[in-house]
């Protein structure tokens, strides 16, 4: 992203093309994937369902690793279903790397790996061998960054809230966009059931990220509801299976009334560095104090921190 920005400058509408790329290619995969274990239907459906959550909009607007680590999660899936079903290096290599793309975005995503491995080993456990060696070795430079970068300032470890009933109400809110519309399709997603091949893929990818990430805050603050945005695809596609189960009628009023639960969030105009935030700000304000040239200010004055002590020039400038 950085390399990005350089080359088309920060901040601005530019540097979000990354996310709003991620997302419409997401989306694309979504319904190729649930067309391939389901049927054309459902893809369409599941597909439409994705656009209609607030937060697929929301994330495709901001310059956030969030939407890079939705596409490479549908991305693992989708290779993942390739490879077990004609197991082959050229494809399980292209797993590899997608589980790389998926670590690198946000280490925490590495969490649908035990989705994925639950459901090798319930339904394909001839090629379980070589998905735990590829997982392993998609998996081991995130682990290797974070093992080099654990507890120095700076590591790219996620450090959110702690976990608290209060916390945990609000998930389905940061998941969804709305709590109401997180509550339906999860209903829906319970009519997906019974857990045959195609929806177990799902069921692993949407309920055992989650579960691993409660077990891990459980021993850290490290709750980030936006984290499993990852799994929406995995909602939005259940959601789609339960409505192909009803008629034509009932599933257009299911997708008008998720579109209207969805539309204050939709609507609503984030900023213009986006959703509750100021990146814009931020990153002036740094280079108001640091600058190319050592901290000099627009006056010629380098401005002193608190205390009254002067920053040494030979700091060097920070970069965004």
């Amino acid at each position: 992203m950085r390399w990005w920005a350089e080359v088309l400058g920060a901040p601005g509408p530019a540097v979000r093309a990354v996310s709003m790329v991620a997302i419409i290619g997401a989306a694309a995969l979504v319904g190729l994937l649930a067309a391939r274990l389901f049927t054309p239907r459902v893809g369409l459906l599941a597909g439409v369902i994705f656009a209609l959550v607030p937060t697929s909009t929301r994330y495709a607007q901001e310059v956030q690793p969030y939407a890079l680590t939705v596409f490479a999660a549908v991305l693992a899936t989708f290779l993942l279903v390739l490879a077990v079903d004609r197991p082959t290096f050229g494809r399980f290599a292209g797993y590899g790397a997608s589980v790389l793309l998926l670590g690198l975005s946000h280490g925490l995503a590495l969490l649908l790996l035990a989705g994925h491995g639950w459901t090798v080993f319930a339904f394909r456990r001839g090629v379980a061998g070589r998905w735990s060696t590829v997982a392993l070795l998609g998996a081991l430079p995130t682990a290797a960054a974070l093992g080099l970068f654990g507890g120095q300032p700076g590591a790219p470890i996620a450090r959110g809230s702690k976990l608290t009933p209060d916390v945990l109400a609000a998930a389905p809110r940061e998941l969804f966009g709305v709590t109401a519309l997180g509550i339906v399709l999860l209903v829906l997603a319970l009519f997906s059931l019974p857990l045959r091949r195609s929806a177990a893929v799902y069921t692993a990818w949407a309920v055992v990220p989650p579960l691993g990430l409660l077990l891990v805050a459980q021993a850290t603050p490290i709750w980030l509801p936006e984290v499993l945005l990852f799994t929406l695809p995995a909602w939005a596609t259940l959601g789609a299976v339960a409505l192909t189960r009803v008629r034509a009628r009932w599933c257009a009023l299911a997708l008008v009334a998720i579109a209207v639960l969805g539309a204050p969030a939709q609507l609503a105009r984030p900023a213009l560095e986006g959703h509750e935030r100021a990146t814009g700000d931020l990153a002036r304000f740094i280079q108001l104090w640091t600058g190319p040239a050592g901290g000099e200010t627009p006056h010629g004055a380098r401005p002193a921190p608190a205390g009254g002590r002067e920053r040494p020039a030979e700091e060097g400038s920070w970069g965004i």
